[in-house]
């Protein structure tokens, strides 16, 4: 479907995942963050399982671009 969400990108540490969702957002791309760390209280689960960035299907591209920028520029 068009509208179904895909998994852009997945981060083992909080403050890569924001920086990553903030351009996102002020980019004008709708991005969603999925973690399971059981509503707060399980922080220590976030390093096992990331925290995922998530994005609609049609803006998987663009989305992919600026965070390979983003990335890039982080090494």
């Amino acid at each position: 479907m068009k509208n179904d969400l895909v998994i852009l990108e997945t981060y083992f540490n909080e403050t890569d995942a924001e920086l990553a969702f903030s351009l996102l957002k002020s980019s004008g791309i709708e991005v969603f963050i999925r973690r399971d760390d059981f509503g707060g209280l399980g922080p220590h689960l976030t390093f096992a399982r990331g925290i995922k960035l998530l994005v609609r299907n049609e803006d998987e591209e663009e989305a992919r671009q600026l965070l390979s920028v983003f990335n890039n520029s982080n090494t």
